[in-house]
């Protein structure tokens, strides 16, 4: 149930602050783009001024959450998300074999019908994720807690082959057969996981994609493409998902779910490249420097 007129306490106007930044918003732009008046929104922020169901409608549409679920996003643990990854993980003093038992259990959580073909030991993949810091990005919650991540790795053609032919299992998929993001050039992508926990998915889903665009426009910067994607969706929302991202559905897999792919450097305009300018505009440009190879 969501508030008809309500304040911010002090903790909750930085919390909405910490979401507008996220979203790469400063406290004016959320101003403009909400269509609030700057000074209104400086005093709700500091509780001087309540917020109207109007105004919270208003601020859900700037900050892309679903109506009526700001309330819920300052008042639970929702509201104290952040990203994090390979620098973390050194911080918290954690080994990678207790990352990737920590990642590979929020899988089972989180995806029915799984199994350690389908995923893989964390034995198997605590290196790759040592060894490839710009592949992965978790969503952590209060006292470390992780709640969500993707993983997009980088593989060798001839694997990356047998995964865009839904011929791969996860479990087959080891530290030579990744290329680290290193070297200027375009890689071949394979989308291992993308999952959230369910009472933290708004804004967490919505979070986790911005980070995997905004590491892809990163990439882009400095010459790094992603020539080609695919991924496996284990489910009717997976299905769903890869639709949205303008991806193309390629096959059954032989054992379970349905592969998905793009050549994003063939199509960039036709897919979630879109979603952002910078990276679009970097990605069309790689694409007429190849067709001009």
């Amino acid at each position: 149930m969501t508030r008809e007129t309500f304040y911010l306490t002090t903790e909750q106007g930085a919390r909405l602050l910490q979401l507008a930044a996220r979203n790469g918003l400063s406290q004016t732009d959320l101003a403009i783009r909400a269509k609030v008046d700057p000074s209104n929104l400086s005093k709700m922020l500091h509780n001087s001024a309540s917020i109207t169901v109007h105004t919270r409608r208003r601020l859900e549409a700037a900050l892309e959450l679903e109506d009526g679920s700001l309330c819920k996003w300052l008042d639970t643990d929702c509201g104290r998300l952040v990203l994090a990854g390979w620098n973390d993980v050194i911080a918290w003093g954690w080994s990678f074999e207790r990352l990737l038992e920590t990642l590979i259990a929020l899988d089972y959580e989180t995806t029915k019908n799984l199994n350690e073909r389908r995923v893989g030991t964390a034995a198997q993949w605590a290196p790759i994720f040592r060894k490839n810091p710009a592949s992965w990005a978790m969503l952590v919650a209060p006292s470390k807690e992780i709640v969500g991540y993707w993983a997009l790795i980088p593989l060798v053609k001839d694997l990356y082959c047998k995964a865009r032919a839904g011929k791969l299992d996860d479990s087959a998929i080891y530290g030579d057969d990744v290329i680290l993001l290193e070297v200027p050039g375009d890689y071949l992508g394979y989308v291992t996981m993308i999952c959230c926990r369910e009472q933290y998915r708004h804004p967490g889903a919505a979070m986790l994609f911005r980070q995997l665009f905004r590491n892809m426009e990163s990439l882009a910067e400095v010459g790094i493409f992603i020539e080609e994607i695919c991924c496996n969706a284990y489910s009717p929302v997976g299905v769903t998902l890869c639709e949205h991202l303008g991806l193309d559905p390629l096959g059954d897999h032989y054992d379970y779910g349905v592969v998905y792919g793009k050549r994003l450097l063939e199509d960039p305009a036709g897919t979630f490249l879109r979603k952002t300018p910078r990276m679009m505009q970097l990605y069309r440009a790689r694409s007429e420097d190849n067709r001009l190879l």
